[in-house]
């Protein structure tokens, strides 16, 4: 646990503004974790049974792994010979292997998951402070500035990508106050949570806000399913509101910070589609024209497909799973692995929702934050595409599945 904790905070705070290498380093963090785990497992005799052929999910798994290498292969663009390609096929892959090897884990693992999700609340705690660091350390912060944060933000390619990571942490964090906690604890919760909603309002996005309170939407539903408290819930989310909200106008030096920014900027598209989703409809656009020029839409593009895409002028990524899936694999692609996301998320509520008779773990409650939080983000951005919210996914998703009798809760 203490390996995958490092790891979550470093995905953080050790990235850079390429895009690329930071997927690469992602896949070193990854391959970290499976390697340790691997040996372990070695060393404990326990090598068989890693992958429960019988299940329903391992069979939609290895199904989408055929499509995908028959994309790879099929590419109208011949990508089986573009090393940029192949190695986003390999680190795909790695993803799922990860996940696999994560889920393992958590299977087994018998003290409480909440570390992971806090880990991920206290590197974007740090990540604020290294934001105003990296501020107050320029010499003239103000002149032709603006941009350049926006495009290039300390530790990030994008200040949009800085905000999934922000939006994440927010939502894993609020299942915490679902339960009261030592007043020493909630304090330091209270403080961290602070600073992420703060940092979350500053980046302006509208998606990552939009998508953590969808995520505080969704455990407040299940909170009145489950007929569990939700009083601590709703002023904690209050007060990271309001709180927020202050903390982002008082460091606001942009156009873009801040949600009021955010705000204006919808009102200012006036209904227009294109405004609204700021030229994402075009992209998806794309993607439909490069698919039916190849006769592509049954495997897709390839790994990549996208940007090999002769129409494509902008973007390195249509900024929607959807699309994102059908450039690369097309729809039998698209379909498994909207599959094997859909099994994955009616495995977890089915345990953890409808089947048990426990109080709800808390951080079963923050994997569904996660996974709704990025889930919804990915309908206007690139959250399958890059590296980072890739790993929390996995994370989630495999704190999510893991058949438990509530090993994952304890009073955290």
């Amino acid at each position: 646990m203490g390996l995958l904790c490092v790891l979550t905070f470093l995905a953080t705070i050790t990235t850079g503004q390429n895009v690329f290498d930071n997927a690469w380093l992602i896949f070193w963090y990854e391959a970290i974790f499976v390697s340790g785990f691997l040996i372990y497992r070695g060393s404990q005799g326990r090598f068989g049974n890693l992958f429960p052929v019988k299940s329903v999910g391992f069979w939609l798994l290895a199904l989408w792994f055929m499509s995908i290498t028959l994309s790879l292969m099929m590419s109208p663009y011949a990508l089986m010979t573009e090393w940029f390609a192949v190695q986003r096929y390999l680190q795909t892959l790695f993803h799922l292997v990860f996940f696999l090897c994560v889920l393992i884990f958590f299977k087994r693992y018998k003290g409480s998951a909440s570390p992971v999700f806090f880990s991920l609340a206290l590197s974007v705690a740090v990540l604020a402070l290294l934001f105003v660091d990296a501020w107050f350390a320029m010499p003239e912060p103000l002149t032709e500035e603006s941009k350049e944060w926006f495009r290039r933000p300390p530790y990030n390619a994008h200040i949009r990508i800085t905000g999934f990571l922000v939006a994440a942490a927010a939502a894993a964090l609020q299942p915490v106050f679902c339960r009261k906690s030592n007043p020493a604890v909630s304090t330091c919760y209270y403080v961290v949570g602070l600073a992420v909603w703060g940092l979350m309002f500053w980046t302006g996005g509208r998606g990552a806000i939009i998508s953590a309170y969808a995520a505080c939407v969704a455990i407040a539903l299940v909170l009145l399913i489950r007929k569990q408290p939700w009083k601590h819930y709703l002023i904690a989310l209050g007060i990271f509101t309001i709180g927020g909200i202050l903390i982002s106008e008082l460091f606001e030096v942009f156009y873009w910070n801040g949600i009021f920014q955010a705000a204006e900027r919808t009102m200012a598209a006036g209904g227009d589609p294109y405004k609204m989703t700021t030229g994402r409809v075009t992209f998806c656009g794309w993607v439909v024209e490069s698919l039916n020029l190849n006769h592509a839409w049954l495997f897709g593009l390839g790994s990549q497909g996208y940007c090999y895409m002769p129409n494509r002028t902008f973007a390195f990524q249509p900024h929607n799973l959807i699309f994102q899936f059908l450039a690369e694999w097309g729809i039998v692609g698209t379909v498994l692995f909207l599959c094997m996301i859909g099994y994955g998320c009616f495995m977890g509520f089915r345990q953890t929702v409808f089947q048990s008779m426990e109080k709800l773990s808390v951080p079963k409650l923050s994997a569904l934050a996660v996974i709704v939080s990025l889930g919804v983000h990915s309908l206007v951005d690139g959250i399958f595409y890059h590296a980072q919210p890739s790993l929390h996914l996995a994370i989630a998703f495999a704190v999510w599945m893991a058949t438990t009798t509530n090993k994952l809760s304890g009073r955290d």
